[in-house]
Order: structure tokens, then C-alpha cells, then sequence
């Protein structure tokens, strides 16, 4: 939806502030917490999972390595909670539709994501989430999903991609050409609606 509403901005407007305009991926980070925090045994809201690269299934890349609390985890642990993350947006599971999400976590999710952003404009230092942003952190990809720091005028800096393991990093490999894709159609689509 981001490379949509920035492409339509550029028509319309003629320019795009990047600082400005956030893909919301907090649902991502919010489950992570709830899969670690049960590994844990302790509440959610102490768990910061930062996730990045896209936001659909195949895209996105948990980075366990980076949890805060810091906790090694086994490597049964790390796969089974990122296919668990990955998974769980999945709208249909073999076969039987699912809901994608809950209302309750995707209202958390989004609350979560605006009291960051109305930190950052009031100059709260130090406040960084994850949002799905245009970047050229990876000079092929045009957007993506990262620990940004939120200032009073939106992204005061983007944090990139953290140092990965050789696991995270297989991931982020395989998501590329997805979030590729994933450009691309929202670009297309874009295009399509102008003519």
C-alpha cells in the first residue's frame, strides 16, 4: 500500500517527504513479542521483536537476534517462533480460511504505532519502532521495513538493517525478491489507475 499512496502523492502533489509517510508493520513486532514473551513466560509488553524487511508472509524477516530483552535462543526456538511470525498472517491454513488478524491486535497494533508517532512529534528522543519506509538501505529496494527513530518531523533517522545471523540474513535473501514484487505491483497498479 505505500509505494500506492506515494506514487499518487507524486501525481497529485508532485513530491513525496519520505520522513512523512509510513507503512504500518507494528502488527509484525506485536506478534513477535507474543511468541517470545510465551517462550519467556513473561508479559508481551517487556518483549521488543524488531521485524524487517515487507510486511506480507513471504517478506518479512524476524530479527531474533536483535530481542530485547537479549535471550539466546535454541535454533529449534528461532525457527519455530519466526515460521509462527511469518505465518500468522497468512489468510488460509491448508485449505480453511482463517481470519488474518484479530480486531483486538490490529487496534493494539495501530494505537501502538500512532502514541510512537505523537511521541516523536512532541520530541521524545529515543522513540523507534518499525515501519515500512522508503529507503535506499538496500540500493535495489526502494522500500522497506526497518527500526526507524521518530522525531518531530517523522523519521529522524533510519536505523537499517542491524547486524543479522547467517539464518536472518537466508531470510532476508529470500524476501528480497518478494518485497521486490510487491514494490512493483503497488507501482503497476498505480500506473494503471492514471491512465
Amino acid at each position: 500500500m505505500l509505494p500506492i499512496a506515494c506514487e499518487m502523492y507524486k501525481r497529485t502533489i508532485l513530491s513525496v517527504d519520505p520522513r512523512r509517510m509510513f507503512g504500518v508493520t507494528t502488527l509484525d513486532t506485536v506478534r513477535g513479542s507474543t511468541f517470545v514473551s510465551e517462550v519467556l513466560q513473561i508479559s508481551p509488553d517487556c518483549v521488543q521483536v524488531p521485524v524487517i524487511g515487507g510486511h506480507s508472509p513471504n517478506s518479512l524477516v524476524p530479527v531474533l537476534s536483535h530481542i530485547k530483552p537479549c535471550i539466546d535462543l535454541t535454533t529449534e526456538e528461532t525457527v519455530r517462533i519466526t515460521r509462527a511470525i511469518q505465518e500468522a498472517g497468512c489468510e488460509s491454513d491448508r485449505g480453511k480460511p482463517k481470519p488474518r488478524t484479530s480486531t483486538l491486535s490490529g487496534a493494539f497494533a495501530i494505537a501502538r504505532f500512532v502514541t510512537a508517532l505523537a511521541k516523536g512529534l512532541a520530541g521524545q528522543a529515543g522513540v523507534v519502532e518499525c515501519s515500512y519506509v522508503m529507503s535506499n538501505v538496500i540500493p535495489t529496494i526502494s522500500y522497506l521495513s526497518t527500526q526507524v527513530e521518530l522525531g518531530p518531523d517523522g523519521v529522524q533517522k533510519n536505523l537499517g538493517v542491524p547486524e543479522i545471523t547467517d539464518y536472518e540474513c537466508c531470510l532476508m535473501e529470500t524476501a528480497l525478491p518478494f518485497i521486490k514484487s510487491d514494490i512493483l505491483k503497488g507501482e503497476e497498479f498505480t500506473a494503471k489507475s492514471q491512465k
